[in-house]
């Protein structure tokens, strides 16, 4: 009798230990995934984005989200853990809400300073009207060259003011004259 009981209790342990770490194992880091800020459009953790660029990338949002339902969210942050960058965005990406609910059209560029890598991610409604073969020739022209010197900033500002071009080209919309009014 007393083995059994024995047995059955470190059947117990085992199994409350197995399901303590379930979680992570299964892929599921949600819990490391930062909530976005009040801004939304920025999460600058790693501290590389200027007050100027920061406040250009919410007013070009503002404007390219009322006109389009698209969203083109930033995110730097220090790093991710351990956690592969792809999954990080994924996770992010779906976590946030990036873009149209019912047009999936949001892009995420995500920035993971420590780790030396970035990762640029669209919805699937954009997969057509922004290629992922478009989406890495401005990676590589226009963050790539950026990011190896480390200026964080000018990258990400270059690779989000033509993501948002290329967005409002396939759109048709014009997001310098927009005055604030849907």
């Amino acid at each position: 009798m007393k083995k059994h009981a024995f047995g059955a209790l470190l059947l117990c342990v085992f199994l409350l230990i197995s399901l303590a770490g379930c979680g992570e194992r299964a892929g599921d880091y949600s819990s490391r995934i930062p909530d976005p800020t009040d801004a939304f459009y920025v999460l600058d953790t790693a501290d590389v984005i200027t007050p100027e660029t920061r406040n250009h990338i919410v007013s070009r949002n503002d404007a390219l989200f009322a006109m389009t339902g698209a969203q083109v969210v930033v995110a730097c942050v220090p790093s991710t853990e351990g956690m592969d960058i792809g999954d990080y965005a994924t996770q992010m990406f779906n976590k946030w809400g990036i873009g149209s609910a019912e047009r999936n059209n949001g892009v995420l560029i995500l920035l993971s300073i420590q780790d030396d890598t970035y990762w640029v991610l669209q919805g699937k409604g954009l997969e057509e009207l922004l290629p992922s073969g478009t989406l890495k020739q401005m990676v590589d022209t226009l963050l790539e060259p950026h990011f190896a010197a480390k200026e964080y900033d000018a990258g990400t500002l270059a690779l989000f003011d033509a993501v948002c071009a290329h967005l409002a080209s396939v759109y048709n919309v014009t997001l310098d004259t927009w005055s604030g009014a849907p």
